[in-house]
């Protein structure tokens, strides 16, 4: 692997001995970090008593521009390299860290102000106004990796500075239209930490025509302004425009994984069940519908039919086996292996696939079939459910020869006279 920062690397000709050692001081843990994310731990431990040191000289802003200085030379690199992934979760879990330990020097002198938190203030408005200069860059990998820089350190810091805050919405809101699907998916990850995890503001979200009325509005604007307005009820609306019509898969799978769920939110998530990517489709099935507790109560019935139908009938089998898998694990263990309250949230009088989902169920689970016992005190008050469970097992027991748990669970005829 070839080596991107190392002790040798040319700065420029007026440094000082002391600003070339400490730059020499954080090229070599930026050259450790490229081969392997072992030592990152002991790496930002490293970086954080440089930091100090620095500071106790009355070096920090040499400090600052170094790690500015050499960060640059992993924008230029390729996705495929693994070595700018590296340094890259290298400058998050540094940033990540720094700010821990500002909380919790915050929480113990019961004051927001103070040395450290203004030198991590200071930090981190300095080193993403300066990576961001190159946002707007015309090599794709240059904007690849730093959208992948905002995405990776916003997710794992708590609050910003409100200009800086600005700078970055505009910056992301915009590289969500960029012509590299990749570039666009990073700047995905950012815009959804823009979102609220509640359904307001989002009234107007499912109205198509009002929808496409103030987005035409919203565009014209920006384009004569220059300004993208950042707020979660634009985050949320672009993250939808997005899942809904861009022409890469993997970006709409971006935005159907981070988009928040709410009222709203959610038909569109589950229209990606007819998505044209056969993973998308099986991701709907094997995580959004996996991950719902409430999953019975949130979709209507017959909404549930309709996605289940169109699960166990897709042309992928990958598809298909996550439908099924989902049904006939998840909720029946949901439901603590209960047939008949699966067949009770299922509503099976007005269901069109529950005769599919018990057959499913009996062909991959047979030990289902060995567990369910009829006694007669059952025959004299039926319910709809174990009525169609009666039938279910009946009609798969006979086509399979499997007589005896027919004559364990079944009466006679002349029991019933």
């Amino acid at each position: 692997m070839s080596t991107l920062v190392s002790p040798n690397t040319f700065i420029d000709g007026q440094s000082t001995l002391v600003e070339h050692q400490i730059f020499k001081s954080l090229a070599e843990i930026f050259k450790e970090s490229q081969h392997t994310y072992a030592g990152h731990r002991r790496n930002i431990a490293l970086l954080k008593k440089i930091q100090s040191k620095a500071k106790s000289q009355g070096l920090e802003d040499v400090f600052n521009f170094m790690c500015c200085k050499i960060t640059t030379k992993i924008l230029p690199l390729k996705k495929s390299h693994i070595g700018g992934d590296r340094v890259v979760k290298l400058i998050a879990g540094f940033i990540a860290s720094w700010e821990r330990h500002v909380i919790k020097m915050n929480a113990e002198t019961q004051n927001d102000i103070n040395e450290e938190s203004s030198a991590f203030s200071i930090f981190l408005n300095k080193f993403m106004r300066y990576t961001l200069r190159g946002i707007e860059s015309k090599d794709r990998n240059v904007r690849y990796r730093v959208t992948q820089l905002i995405a990776v350190i916003m997710d794992n810091i708590s609050e910003i500075d409100e200009d800086l805050f600005d700078i970055l919405s505009w910056a992301v809101f915009k590289r969500v239209y960029d012509k590299d699907p990749n570039v666009r998916i990073q700047a995905i990850f950012s815009v959804t930490k823009f979102q609220q995890d509640d359904a307001q503001g989002d009234e107007n979200l499912i109205d198509e025509e009002e929808l496409q009325q103030e987005e035409r509005e919203k565009e014209q604007e920006e384009q004569e302004t220059g300004t993208t307005y950042a707020d979660s009820t634009n985050a949320t609306k672009i993250l939808v425009k997005l899942m809904r019509n861009d022409s890469s898969p993997e970006v709409r799978r971006a935005c159907m994984l981070n988009l928040v769920q709410t009222e709203q939110t959610l038909p569109y998530i589950l229209e990606r069940v007819r998505d044209s990517n056969a993973i998308n489709r099986r991701l709907v099935y094997s995580r959004i519908l996996r991950n719902m507790t409430n999953v019975f109560q949130v979709i209507e019935k017959s909404v549930l039919d309709k996605l289940i139908d169109w699960g166990l009938n897709d042309r992928e089998k990958t598809v298909r086996n996550a439908c099924i898998k989902l049904v006939t694990i998840h909720w029946l263990n949901f439901v603590n292996g209960d047939l008949v309250d699966l067949l009770t949230k299922m509503d099976v009088m007005k269901s069109e696939v529950a005769a599919k989902i018990i057959e499913k169920l009996f062909e991959t689970r047979s030990e289902v079939i060995e567990k369910i016992k009829f006694p007669k005190e059952i025959w004299g008050c039926f319910t709809p459910e174990v009525a169609f469970l009666l039938k279910c097992l009946f009609n798969y027991c006979h086509a399979k020869k499997l007589d005896s748990i027919i004559d364990e669970n079944y009466l006679d005829t002349v029991e019933f006279v």
